[in-house]
């Protein structure tokens, strides 16, 4: 009798393991870009701890000009790799407009017009209007490849 609660027991509790590991987070990790001065911001967590690097392109200092001091505006990737016990998964959502103009371009794009007209177009990327974000990403790419 104590020898079949033992294995109901362990069989319970090996039950609950399996069941709860590939949910143990071993490590995850994101990106986010600012949208002013294109530096990137990596979220990493590993075994619940979190640690952040931003790291400045090198185009972050001519993107902000004459006003280096800012409040970044920080700008989701769209994508998140997480590693647990038993599983590796990659999480894909909309990316934000901004990560489809190359750094490059956008500093181009800024020498090119006037700061009234690269503002608007910067707030039109930043829109929550997909359409709008996607089309003046586009605008701002087209500008510079012409």
């Amino acid at each position: 009798m104590k020898r079949s609660k033992a294995l109901v027991i362990g069989l319970a509790l090996a039950t609950v393991i399996t069941a709860a590991a590939p949910n143990v987070e071993i490590y995850r990790e994101t990106s986010f870009t600012c949208l002013r001065c294109r530096a990137v911001d990596g979220k990493q967590r590993i075994c619940g701890v979190s640690f952040e690097s931003i790291k400045n392109d090198e185009f972050s200092g001519q993107l902000l000009g004459s006003a280096p001091m800012h409040q970044h505006e920080w700008r989701y990737c769209g994508s998140t790799h997480t590693t647990s016990v038993f599983a590796f998964a990659y999480g894909c959502g909309r990316r934000h407009p901004i990560w489809d103009i190359p750094p490059e371009a956008q500093l181009r794009y800024k020498e090119l017009v006037p700061d009234a007209q690269y503002e608007e177009t910067l707030s039109a990327v930043d829109s929550r209007d997909r359409n709008a974000a996607e089309a003046a990403a586009a605008q701002m790419l087209t500008a510079v490849t012409n």
